[in-house]
């Protein structure tokens, strides 16, 4: 059987309020969640492997490794590509 936990559960065993874990929520940043309805204020649980699996994703050996991994996020997020993904149109390849 699958362990479930609410908001404050899941904040307390991730190590942030449960109004960070809210924002998160909002952000799309956080772990997986479970929403019970389809009201503003239905029930939000989170599964317990899902929070485990977002703490290993967010596991880090240095700060060098974090940051080129945030940078490769908003890259991403911001359209950004790596000069050898980037495609020039093309009416701007030069003639010949």
């Amino acid at each position: 059987m699958t362990t479930m936990l609410n908001n404050e559960e899941a904040a307390a065993m991730i190590g942030c309020t449960p109004k960070t874990l809210n924002y998160w929520r909002h952000k799309g940043k956080g772990p997986k969640f479970v929403k019970f309805g389809t009201h503003r204020n239905a029930g939000v649980r989170y599964d317990l492997a899902d929070i485990e699996a977002w703490k290993e994703a967010n596991t880090f050996a240095s700060t060098s490794a974090y940051s080129a991994a945030a940078r490769a996020s908003v890259n991403a997020r911001n359209g950004n590509l790596p000069p050898a993904q980037r495609v020039s149109p093309s009416w701007l390849q030069p003639t010949r």
